[in-house]
């Protein structure tokens, strides 16, 4: 059975190669754009559900092994090492583009490089770009291309922006640190780099500087310097269907949520495994997605409005977390997803 996946970065990558093991013949559109200044938190079932189509990526980056959270100038902080779990690591902080290219290498799929302009079903299936599939998954284009499909989305802005970096830094621990813009979150890639991804407001400087890490770090971070950098405006997306017939959306395409607690990835390969284990039944992968995917609004909203400064009993909760091992148990349990 043909099927066509749009979109060719990392969504649209893995949903090939899966769709591919499951016996379907693959067309990929679309090219991978380069971000040097992202990374992907994976959980260490994530790493070892794309380990099955590349042993390399559990050699990428770097473990996750200590996560330190804190709120900046307030007392109360929490501390959770993998090993106080019997976990040898939390999951793995990987480039995107060096994740991108080991995938690539794997891919056993017809490439179009083109964008798709148009996108119409017929009576068996779909056209894509006026080429006949059967079936189609969209893992890519936000609301213009949802509407391509009838489905309609929504995309609120929130205030500030999300920026994001890589530095130089020995530092082999992740942190989470909730400043008075929004949180930080500081993540060891090995090689002597760190991932960092701060949520911003509209009024600060568009450049970030080393220093300016540090000072929302106290003593804990030292960074050299910051090799890569980017911003722009945080959008949440929330497509309202995920299916039409012979055609489901996942990926960004579906949904973006807050990067607080880095779960956007994870979110998307369980996505694509629902829809592997359903692709003759669609509207139950659709049921198991947005299932998932609400739980995961829920969780990072509450956690991101939970730290804004306004909040007087951060300490109080962060002192709680540290203190009683089943919240930390349930903390890990929700955020480390099946580990």
């Amino acid at each position: 059975m043909q099927l066509d996946v749009v979109g060719a970065g990392l969504a649209g990558q893995i949903a090939a190669l899966a769709a591919a093991a499951s016996g379907f013949s693959v067309r990929l559109w679309g090219q991978a754009i380069p971000a040097p200044a992202r990374a992907v938190a994976l959980s260490a079932p994530s790493v070892r559900y794309l380990s099955q189509f590349s042993p390399a990526v559990s050699e990428l980056g770097a473990p996750i092994t200590r996560i330190h959270v804190s709120r900046q100038g307030r007392w109360g902080r929490a501390d959770l090492t993998a090993s106080e779990f019997n976990l040898a690591e939390f999951g793995r902080v990987i480039s995107n583009d060096e994740l991108s290219s080991v995938l690539d290498q794997t891919i056993q799929a017809e490439r179009l490089d083109a964008s798709v302009e148009t996108l119409s079903p017929t009576s068996g299936g779909w056209q894509v770009n006026e080429i006949e599939t059967d079936q189609v998954l969209l893992a890519t284009g936000g609301a213009g291309l949802l509407k391509k499909v009838g489905i309609e989305s929504s995309q609120p802005e929130l205030s500030g922006q999300l920026w994001a970096g890589v530095g130089r830094s020995d530092e082999q621990t992740a942190y989470e640190r909730f400043t008075d813009t929004g949180p930080l979150a500081i993540l060891p890639m090995g090689q002597g780099r760190v991932s960092l991804v701060w949520h911003r407001s509209e009024h600060c400087e568009a450049e970030v500087r080393p220093m300016d890490i540090e000072r929302a770090m106290g003593h804990r971070v030292r960074i050299s310097a910051i090799e890569a950098q980017q911003s722009f405006p945080i959008r949440l997306h929330r497509a309202h269907s995920l299916i039409r017939p012979n055609l489901a959306v996942l990926g960004n395409a579906s949904q973006f949520m807050h990067p607080v607690a880095g779960q956007g990835l994870n979110l998307i390969l369980r996505q694509i495994q629902a829809w592997v284990e359903h692709t003759q039944d669609l509207p139950r992968y659709q049921a198991l997605a947005l299932a998932d995917q609400a739980k995961w609004f829920k969780a990072t909203s509450v956690l991101a409005e939970l730290f804004q400064p306004q909040w007087p009993a951060q300490g109080l909760a962060l002192a709680s977390l540290q203190a009683l091992q089943p919240a930390k148990q349930a903390f890990v349990s929700q955020f480390m997803e099946g580990a």
